[in-house]
């Protein structure tokens, strides 16, 4: 208890103690504080200059340093995949089945004129509403080439088949005063398994080849044919189909060779336009641009559609001329995947390891810049138009839900890409398979047979109403 051995005495003195100690450290503290707020007010952040010996502290470490070592990390990863083996779709080792060719009766409109625009495009069973949809509009030719699942059945699959392209014939006759040129090869290609990649550019290539195939019948050579390549979504405007089949697109396409690029909108609801001023309507009241310009304008920026709609402006709505007098070039540019018509002998094959959803008409178009320079020709007053659809299932597999199968999908996509553009830089041709090859190399040598001896290959074009049965073939 202390020298006072007193309890309560020597509890007294040692809180007094902590006190004193409790006040010597306040003064401290508040000198400091004190101090430092001097200090700071003697420093001037703004106009204050460092002198010549004093250095500023620099920090070293980039700002976006984790940007860019994903960015390094990926173009890694992208570079080692695509020294992959990319595989070929199942099905191109398949027969396809022939369900319906052209009509020997239409050769002799056909022999009419100066240039014969096949469409060429590809869908799903799922997809034939709009199928019927493009062909009503197109009302000329057409190659399409129809994937089946192996779940559906092919005998209800060609009964569903041939009612809509009756239906599409019927609408036609409806609209149309003149002879109906209306006539569709129909190649059926049935899948190996329910879940495979959806086989785009394979199915592509089927119906290019077909449309080639089907023209040779019916003529000597592939000197007046032409293709109209386009996905099924679209639906072609009032006067594309008489302005592909004038004079100006047998001179432009034919004789000189130029891609020509037919713009190419989306409407963002179910409607959807027929003409020039119905489209501008729409695109003004913010119900349809551009196809994909608000979320991928690489791909059909370069059609400078401000350019379009000033040219198709000043275009008598049916004078096809005015359309091809004010007919405007562009470049091409990465990414760039317009919808084209082009020579028939000149189109490329499409590269077959595209399945799927992403870049596969984008590679295509690569493929025909290089062989044209980047030359491409937009013809203005006429347009293709794709009413508001769902996202399909391939495009849900590569850019659905994030997950680690969605990212995988989307890297390996990007290195096959990546494969593509040096296969393409080195000068190698678009891998495909071996029955597209063996078909295309078939049909070259058909061409080359014809021009050696027109007199035996002659086939001569038949009045209406005589013509043979359709057949039906499988190869």
């Amino acid at each position: 208890f202390g020298s006072s051995c007193h309890a309560v005495l020597a509890g007294a003195r040692r809180r007094a103690r902590a006190r004193k100690a409790s006040r010597l450290m306040r003064r401290v503290r508040d000198g400091t504080n004190r101090g430092l707020q001097m200090g700071y007010r003697r420093v001037d952040l703004i106009t204050g200059k460092l002198q010549e010996d004093e250095k500023p502290y620099v920090n070293m470490w980039p700002h976006d340093l984790v940007e860019s070592w994903v960015e390094e990390t990926q173009a890694q990863q992208i570079k080692a995949i695509a020294k992959c083996s990319f595989d070929l779709p199942a099905v191109s080792s398949q027969p396809i089945h022939l369900l319906k060719q052209f009509s020997p009766d239409n050769s002799y409109l056909s022999s009419q004129n100066e240039i014969d625009v096949v469409l060429v495009t590809q869908c799903s069973l799922d997809r034939l509403p709009n199928l019927r949809a493009q062909l009503t509009h197109w009302t000329g030719k057409a190659s399409v080439a129809i994937y089946l699942k192996p779940s559906e059945c092919r005998v209800d699959a060609q009964l569903q088949i041939l009612s809509a392209i009756e239906e599409a014939r019927n609408n036609i006759v409806q609209m149309c005063d003149s002879h109906v040129r209306f006539d569709v090869a129909v190649t059926l290609v049935e899948g190996c398994v329910d879940d495979e990649p959806y086989p785009i550019n394979y199915l592509r290539n089927v119906a290019l080849l077909e449309a080639r195939r089907q023209h040779l019948r019916l003529n000597t050579s592939l000197d007046k044919s032409a293709v109209l390549l386009v996905d099924v979504d679209f639906r072609p405007s009032n006067h594309l189909f008489k302005a592909l089949h004038s004079r100006y697109a047998a001179r432009r396409i034919l004789s000189e060779r130029q891609v020509v690029v037919c713009p190419a909108f989306e409407s963002l609801h179910e409607t959807w336009a027929n003409s020039v001023n119905e489209l501008k309507k729409l695109v003004d009241g913010g119900q349809a641009e551009g196809f994909h310009l608000s979320h991928f304008p690489q791909g059909h920026g370069p059609t400078q559609f401000d350019l379009f709609w000033e040219k198709s402006m000043q275009c008598n709505g049916r004078d096809v001329s005015e359309f091809w007098q004010r007919a405007y070039q562009i470049k091409y540019e990465d990414s760039f995947e317009p919808y084209i018509a082009m020579a028939s002998a000149d189109a490329p094959l499409f590269d077959e390891r595209f399945q799927g959803y992403g870049l596969n008409k984008v590679s295509h178009l690569a493929t025909i810049a290089s062989q044209k320079s980047g030359d491409f020709t937009v013809l203005p007053g006429v347009f293709l138009v794709a009413p508001a659809h769902e996202r399909s299932e391939s495009w849900a597999k590569r850019y659905g839900t994030r997950s680690d199968k969605t990212d995988f999908n989307r890297l390996a996509l990007k290195g096959l890409y990546y494969n593509f553009t040096q296969n393409l830089e080195s000068g190698g041709e678009p891998v495909i398979s071996d029955n597209t090859r063996s078909q295309n190399a078939l049909l070259w040598e058909q061409t080359k047979r014809m021009k050696e001896k027109p007199d035996e290959c002659n086939p001569t074009p038949t009045q209406p109403g005589t013509g043979l049965k359709k057949a039906v073939l499988c190869y």
